[in-house]
């Protein structure tokens, strides 16, 4: 299994990572490497098809070279046990990939509870720090890092949503019940053909730019791309200029990136992968 939000829904728990989560580095907040399992079961399109071929294809954010030696160091695993790369999978097989996660980093801005009632909280969200977990992030999102960092136990419920780049005050209810209260509040708000009398929450966003920018409405009608995932800027692209048009974080994203299709025997030399039981 890969770590991209449109594979299949896979089980794994962000506790499973150390308890000193996190280290500050130039800015960032950074979390240590930590193994992680991700599980899945065999899916009807899947059941005859080779154990190597399910994860080329299902789930291709990996080389075949790195899967061929996660598969021959026990860390992809049939019903936890130990399997060949041309095993072919069954109905109801359960599939763990053992994984040492490198999470992207974010900025090291704090995240303040600006007030708390009896049903909310209100958080102070940094930008380049997602809501939820997704993707490459598990640990550095908003929810774990109120939970590592500010003992925040419980479920959470967001009331709405903030983008990783945008920073911002966002709303938790602590019921589901409230959350959806409020949430259509949010979206009579944001919608267009709700009547004016329904809109009883607003809702504004802030840019901050660079340089004299002029008084009065202004509209913008060309693209709007982020130039840094890490800090959340943003610049608008003409057309004319769209062709070289590259954010300046792309390569060190995806450096990182590319250190995670290294075959699974240069990485964490200390994990012991499962065996088969001996008879």
């Amino acid at each position: 299994m890969g770590e991209d939000a449109a594979a299949p829904v896979m089980g794994g728990a962000e506790e499973d990572a150390p308890q000193e989560v996190y280290y500050r580095t130039r800015g960032l907040r950074c979390v240590r490497p930590y193994w992680y399992d991700l599980e899945t079961h065999v899916k009807g399109r899947w059941v005859g098809r080779t154990l190597l071929d399910v994860f080329l294809k299902e789930f291709p954010h990996h080389s075949e070279a790195y899967y061929k030696t996660a598969i021959e160091l026990g860390r992809i695993l049939i019903d936890g046990w130990e399997t060949s790369a041309e095993h072919k999978v069954q109905h109801n097989e359960k599939l763990t990939h053992s994984l040492h996660r490198h999470e992207y980093p974010v900025l090291d801005l704090p995240v303040k509870i600006l007030a708390e009632s009896d049903r909310f909280y209100a958080v102070d969200k940094p930008a380049s720090i997602p809501v939820h977990p997704c993707g490459r992030y598990a640990q550095n999102t908003l929810v774990s890092i109120l939970r590592n960092e500010q003992g925040m136990a419980g479920v959470l419920h967001p009331v709405h949503r903030l983008d990783k780049v945008t920073s911002g005050v966002l709303l938790f209810a602590k019921s589901p019940k409230d959350a959806e209260a409020v949430g259509q509040l949010l979206r009579k708000e944001e919608s267009k053909n709700a009547p004016e009398a329904d809109r009883k929450v607003i809702k504004e966003y802030v840019a901050r730019v660079v340089g004299a920018f002029p008084k009065g409405k202004i509209v913008c009608e060309y693209a709007v791309c982020c130039t840094d995932a890490k800090r959340g800027t943003m610049r608008s692209i003409i057309p004319s200029e769209a062709s070289q048009a590259v954010p300046e974080g792309d390569a060190e994203l995806l450096a990182m990136s590319s250190k995670r299709q290294a075959p699974l025997k240069n990485v964490a030399a200390g994990h012991r992968p499962r065996s088969r039981p001996g008879p």
